[in-house]
């Protein structure tokens, strides 16, 4: 017996044309669009990263049986759940499939078949960046049709107009892309693997470029920057959860920003943050210490009917259901902490991380144990110590879980002892009034 509200066999072969296209239902997003000549075709109906609905062709009807139309749902879904979008690689496809044909192989339109070619891979945030590199690339490259004309003289020329632009950390990473779209298109076939990498060269020309440390606080401005918090009148208490939190665990602020509910064990004692908010595209687990689990249980019983922590201060403002990233950064401000006034450094809640990544260096921390506990450790650092899955390294308990544990627990203590210093300053100031 077919399952409910399913097509079946002879539904699918006595359906008859009507004066406009209609379609029929099959569920999970899959239809038979019936056109009015009576000719059919398998549909699927989806929504694509960015919001917008699409329709993919699968195919037509009886070429493409019902069964066979399921199968092709079922596989569709999953890229969709794996972030690709089926349209956007059936066009990727179709484009490199038309330079294979063509003897002009235009290094723009590699390169966007490259780029298609990473969506689900990366995270969204590092295609998008990859984007502003490719418009780089499509400006200075507009007149060359051939993808075999770009050599080590053509990329000199590129890396000096880089250089006039003064983006010095974009112009690295575009110089790469230019690689690696080079290699893309030698496994494709469109360029001979006798020929060198221009990049190799090239990249040497690139104006040096030295990375400036996001804002940040010294360990000797902790405490004035408790008694801050909890002094101003114009900090939401929200607000004072999403800070402490902040710089007692030191995430990413996207992936604190979105924290749900649902994602805290409090009998286990771990944040888990999900891979879709993380940077490096990986689920990642925070050990709870004494300090950070009681704040949760606090904030628990303001936000805790809701699902995310920390939801937006205002509502229907920017149309999320959690608190924006900018709030914190904004607040951090506020407080005094932009560099103009004595005693308080311009610092950031990105800063944070930089923060304990001092303090644990200062106190004698393993600096693998400490990167684990920010999760930003390189792959090679991983390969170097025998690991195949940052993942893997990151969420198992035999793979330094409990170390990070030990160390969470001791940088809370660190911070709660100047957190104390600040409520024994307030206390003494409210006793001298």
């Amino acid at each position: 017996m077919a399952g409910k509200d399913k097509l079946t066999q002879r539904q699918i072969e006595t359906a008859k044309p009507k004066n406009k296209p209609y379609r029929l239902a099959d569920g999970a997003g899959l239809f038979l669009l019936v056109s009015v000549h009576g000719g059919k075709s398998w549909q699927k109906r989806y929504k694509s990263n960015d919001g917008i609905e699409r329709i993919y062709s699968i195919g037509t009807f009886p070429q493409v049986s019902l069964k066979e139309a399921r199968a092709a749902n079922f596989e569709l879904a999953r890229q969709l759940r794996g972030g690709i979008d089926p349209m956007a690689e059936k066009q990727a496809i179709k484009r490199m499939e038309r330079l294979e044909r063509e003897n002009g192989k235009s290094l723009t339109e590699v390169g966007q078949t490259w780029l298609a070619s990473r969506a689900g891979a990366v995270a969204q945030n590092t295609l998008n960046g990859d984007r502003m590199s490719l418009a780089h690339i499509e400006i200075f490259f507009a007149a060359n049709a051939n993808i075999n004309d770009v050599d080590a003289q053509a990329l000199a020329e590129f890396a000096e107009w880089l250089n006039h632009k003064n983006i010095p950390a974009r112009a690295k990473r575009t110089m790469q892309i230019v690689g690696q779209i080079w290699d893309f298109a030698v496994n494709k076939g469109l360029i001979s693997q006798e020929r060198r990498n221009p990049v190799d060269t090239a990249k040497l020309l690139l104006a040096k470029h030295t990375s400036n440390p996001e804002p940040h606080l010294p360990a000797a401005e902790l405490t004035a920057f408790f008694h801050a918090l909890q002094t101003s009148a114009d900090i939401h208490p929200i607000t004072r959860y999403l800070l402490l939190f902040n710089a007692l665990l030191a995430p990413r602020k996207s992936a604190l920003s979105k924290s749900r509910w649902e994602n805290i064990d409090f009998e286990r004692r771990i944040w888990f943050m999900p891979d879709e908010d993380m940077k490096m595209g990986n689920d990642f687990l925070i050990p709870l210490a004494d300090w950070p689990l009681a704040l949760l249980q606090e904030l628990h019983t303001i936000t805790g009917h809701q699902a995310y922590l920390f939801p937006p201060l205002r509502r229907g403002v920017g149309g999320n259901a959690y608190i924006s990233q900018k709030v914190g950064n904004v607040a951090i401000k506020r407080l005094g902490f932009d560099g103009s006034h004595a005693g308080k450094s311009n610092a950031s809640m990105h800063g944070f991380r930089h923060t304990m990544t001092n303090i644990c260096a200062i106190n004698g921390k393993d600096v693998l144990t400490t990167d684990l506990a920010l999760g930003h450790i390189q792959r090679s650092a991983l390969k170097k110590q025998g690991m195949d899955s940052l993942a893997h390294y990151l969420t198992a308990a035999e793979f330094r879980f409990e170390e990070r544990r030990e160390l969470a627990a001791w940088y809370s203590g660190f911070l709660k002892q100047r957190y104390d210093e600040a409520a024994a300053i307030v206390a003494a100031e409210n006793g001298r009034k």
